[in-house]
């Protein structure tokens, strides 16, 4: 009787269940992973552009394309899981260890392929979050703009202007420039 982990390197099993047939099935999680990454990071630039220029119906398209990423790489990583969970008792791993464990134990043309593609996923996930801190940066700016324009509008509003009464009188009158309700 073969068990999993008795299978000789590359044998064909059922569907993706040998070494090799896992391994190969985690790198290709982990290059989809990073094209979505990629895309992500692709999007969150172009945002940039757009808060910039302030074109919200632009922003507001890139934020349902990157919210529909964000889903996709959710099932992705979720298939990545899954696949490690497989892999990893196979080399004699506890399931939740992480992929620098998994480097240690395995054939050597794997670890190549593995260390760039966890290089690049984290130069990806770098690059994404500096430039979703850019990106928070201008909100804010924009934020603080806005709040600053309302409140010199909302001054004006509550100051007085000299005006006469029904009678001729001499009283003072409030500017509204602002409907209170907003």
């Amino acid at each position: 009787m073969t068990l999993k982990h008795e299978a000789p390197s590359g044998a064909v099993g059922t569907g993706n269940d040998t070494r090799e047939g896992l391994f190969e099935q985690l790198k290709n999680i982990l290059a989809m992973q990073y094209r979505l990454l990629n895309a992500l990071l692709i999007l969150a630039k172009k945002k940039e552009t757009f808060l910039v220029k302030a074109e919200l119906p632009e922003i507001q398209k890139i934020t349902e394309a990157e919210n529909t990423l964000i889903l996709q790489l959710g099932h992705v990583e979720r298939q990545r899981q899954k696949g490690m969970d497989d892999l990893l008792p196979l080399v004699g791993l506890h399931p939740s260890a992480p992929l620098s464990e998994l480097l240690l134990v395995i054939p050597v043309f794997w670890q190549a392929e593995y260390t760039a593609q966890q290089e690049k996923l984290t130069e990806v996930i770098q690059a994404i979050d500096n430039q979703n801190s850019r990106n928070k940066e201008l909100i804010e700016k924009s934020l603080e703009y806005y709040q600053w324009y309302y409140d010199i509008l909302s001054r004006a509003s509550e100051s007085t202007i000299p005006s006469y009464g029904p009678q001729g009188d001499s009283t003072s009158m409030r500017a509204s420039f602002l409907n209170k309700k907003i």
